[in-house]
């Protein structure tokens, strides 16, 4: 006898759409689940069990491991299962995996392979704030800042109070220096009463070590200064002071590792070294004695150091024109007395692949010198420090186009930035290149007056926080950008 059985229709469909989520979830589990090293139970617990299974899996006590289990016991990825796994595994327990990388503060072991190193991936995202500083006239700058910790950061330059009676005049009172001590940005008399100093000065270079370790230069002046926490140090270069000459070579950098080892480069190419206690000149492949000061002489705008034996130096023709000052890059080994010249930009482009082009900005980490130069294609360009051989990191794209990315600074491989003159900052992180354009709206709402032009000036990076310097074309109150990294933890 046949027996009839009635379904349900809708029970039987539900039981079906059920039946495709759970396919849905454990497909979408195998994709999203990471094998963790060291974890051979696979109980998201790192423990003594896994030690204990990682022994018998080297004595070859049954059961034979598993695929995943092979994977997990695996931890220097080197395709052998022994003693040293082990060791890795202790470590891990003990809470000591992170000696295992010393290069430096930023390394970490990489999640597919403790035995090596990696560095993490980065948050893009900023909280931003702006400070906007002195009175509305022109004379306010500010060329320098440093951020020492986060509620540690300096900014040298040239301050004016505004006026009590009219914020379009400036007030009588001026300082050089700006500090953040975590609650925004003050004008603070860092030397008070000098008699050997004015703080009407413009300090125009700068380098600062600590709150009371600082050296910097005053415009249309070749002296130094530095400042010790207690006394203030005067004209450390008199031995050079020409008067008849040198008040026109002003210096265009100051850098160094510490207060007994600078390097201060100037506008007719001449480089010096200060040792501590002699101030040295160097010799330079570029530039002119000052008597022969003229629009041709190549400068020396930027002075950078990526440790003890690799110093650099980027000189150009003082020009007008965004591009076409022939930019030359010089190197110093920390060493010798003499410079020389490592890439000197060619008249023509032979080949679109080397590098060419305007040097604008430096920065460096490890064995890596990392440039920005003016072109419309690429903008970014990678080389070793040792084979001197290289490769463009930006390639061709409208969105990037004449940006001229002044500024360049980071922590390690996986966090540079870079800055254009329009308040725009590009972030790598690691996996990919952000564009941050939001700053514009947050200057604007400071503008002297709608629609009013401005540039931003410098960029400083340090662990989570960002400082921008920038000013508007067209008079007004000089402003300081500060973001603070967001980030999950």
């Amino acid at each position: 006898m046949l027996k009839r059985v009635q379904y349900n229709s809708s029970l039987l469909i539900s039981a079906q759409i059920a039946k495709y989520w759970i396919l849905c979830l454990i497909f979408i589990f195998s994709l999203t689940y990471t094998q963790i090293l060291g974890d051979l139970n696979q109980d998201g617990l790192i423990n003594i069990n896994d030690i204990l299974r990682e022994v018998n899996i080297i004595m070859e006590i049954p059961p034979l491991p598993s695929d995943s289990e092979q994977i997990s016991a695996d931890l220097n990825v080197d395709d052998n299962i022994e003693i040293s796994d082990i060791i890795i595994i202790v470590d891990i327990i003990l809470g000591n995996l992170e000696s295992y990388c010393t290069n430096d503060q930023w390394d970490i072991p990489c999640e597919n392979n403790y035995s090596e190193c990696c560095y993490p991936i980065t948050s893009h995202e900023f909280e931003w704030e702006i400070f906007n500083l002195g009175g509305l006239g022109y004379f306010s700058t500010i060329p320098y800042c440093k951020i020492l910790a986060a509620d540690n950061i300096w900014c040298l330059g040239q301050f004016h109070n505004v006026h009590i009676n009219n914020p379009f005049e400036e007030g009588t009172n001026h300082f050089n220096f700006l500090h953040d001590g975590g609650n925004g940005f003050e004008m603070v008399d860092v030397i008070g009463d000098n008699s050997d100093f004015q703080n009407e000065y413009h300090l125009t270079n700068a380098e600062i070590f600590s709150s009371t370790d600082m050296v910097w230069n005053e415009d249309s002046y070749t002296d130094f200064n530095f400042y010790n926490g207690d006394s203030l140090i005067i004209n450390v270069n008199e031995g050079i002071n020409n008067p008849l000459v040198f008040p026109v070579i002003i210096s265009k950098s100051i850098w160094g590792f510490n207060n007994q080892n600078l390097y201060i480069g100037y506008r007719n190419g001449y480089i010096f070294h200060w040792d501590g206690s002699t101030y040295q000149q160097m010799d330079s492949p570029v530039g002119d004695p000052p008597e022969e000061l003229s629009s041709m002489t190549y400068g020396i705008e930027k002075i950078y150091g990526l440790d003890e034996n690799h110093i650099y130096a980027t000189s150009d023709i003082p020009s007008l024109m965004p591009f076409g000052s022939r930019s030359k890059l010089l190197f110093n080994n920390g060493i010798s007395s003499s410079w020389e010249i490592i890439y000197e930009e060619p008249e023509s482009i032979i080949d679109s692949t080397e590098l060419h082009g305007d040097i604008y900005g430096i920065w460096g980490f490890r064995d890596s010198l990392y440039l920005t130069i003016y072109l419309s294609s690429n903008q970014l360009w990678q080389q070793s420090i040792h084979s001197l051989e290289g490769y463009w990191l930006i390639d061709e794209n409208p969105q990037f186009e004449y940006s001229l990315f002044t500024g360049i600074d980071g922590n390690h491989y996986n966090d540079k930035f870079l800055l254009n003159r329009d308040c725009e900052i590009k972030h790598y992180n690691g996996e990919n290149w952000s564009w941050d354009v939001s700053l514009s709206s947050l200057i604007e709402e400071y503008l002297p007056f709608p629609g009013a032009s401005y540039r931003c000036l410098s960029l400083e990076v340090n662990e989570d926080i960002i400082i921008v310097t920038g000013v508007p074309l067209s008079g007004g109150q000089k402003f300081i950008l500060k973001g603070t990294r967001i980030t999950n933890e």
